[in-house]
């Protein structure tokens, strides 16, 4: 069964992951990621291994990564692909405030905090962004802390074309196929040889239709 090759375009290619793919490689498990298992034991696979298996198959530029706040596959992006853009998983990261606000509030904060990144211009967005910080310091500090942990990569989906932006700034995309993929494999008690497990993978990621980003 042949694989693609790495994409190898002049504009380079986009990646959208997150923790799943962690470090170090004989640390972590596809388990997260598709609950796949080796005669009981977890099957590896971290994302410096992904990162540099990309590079292996040609990949020199990556026009932008999407990730949540995990410090392996961050790492792994500033030693592989050190120009390329990030942006802040936002659905993780509004999942991280709102742990830290009030059950009274949360509907309404909720609504305030999202409206920061469907503003249409990313100038209107750093004011709402000022705006609420300066509304919740005092009173939920640790949902203001939290907002701020990786705040330069909140809004770089703005330096992309806007019809764009509701695909590029969550890892939703990748979460939505990790499920596609666990919904199979849960099925299947235990894999008895690593090939067995990846061959099962990848028949069922080639049934698996991911929406097109639209670019302009």
């Amino acid at each position: 069964m042949s694989r693609p090759k790495a994409c190898q375009t002049r504009q380079g290619v986009s990646l959208t992951t997150d923790r799943t793919l962690e470090e170090p490689c004989e640390a972590t498990s596809l388990t997260h990621g598709f609950g796949a298992e080796r005669r009981g034991q977890p099957l590896r696979l971290g994302s410096s291994c992904l990162l540099q298996d990309l590079r292996a198959r040609g990949v020199t530029e990556i026009d932008l990564i999407v990730t949540d706040g995990h410090d392996g596959l961050l790492a792994a992006v500033a030693s592989l692909f050190p120009v390329t853009l990030r942006q802040r998983c936002l659905v993780h990261k509004q999942r991280n405030v709102m742990n830290a606000i009030a059950h009274r509030e949360r509907k309404e904060v909720a609504t305030e905090l999202a409206g920061i990144w469907k503003q249409e211009r990313k100038e209107d967005a750093l004011l709402n962004l000022a705006a609420f910080k300066a509304k919740y310091r005092q009173r939920y500090p640790e949902a203001v802390r939290s907002l701020m942990e990786d705040e330069e990569h909140l809004l770089t989906f703005y330096a992309f074309p806007q019809v764009m932006h509701r695909y590029i700034r969550t890892t939703n995309a990748i979460e939505s196929f990790f499920s596609n993929v666990r919904g199979r494999t849960d099925q299947i008690d235990a894999f008895t040889t690593e090939a067995s497990c990846l061959t099962i993978v990848w028949a069922v990621m080639q049934d698996i239709r991911l929406p097109r980003i639209p670019v302009g």
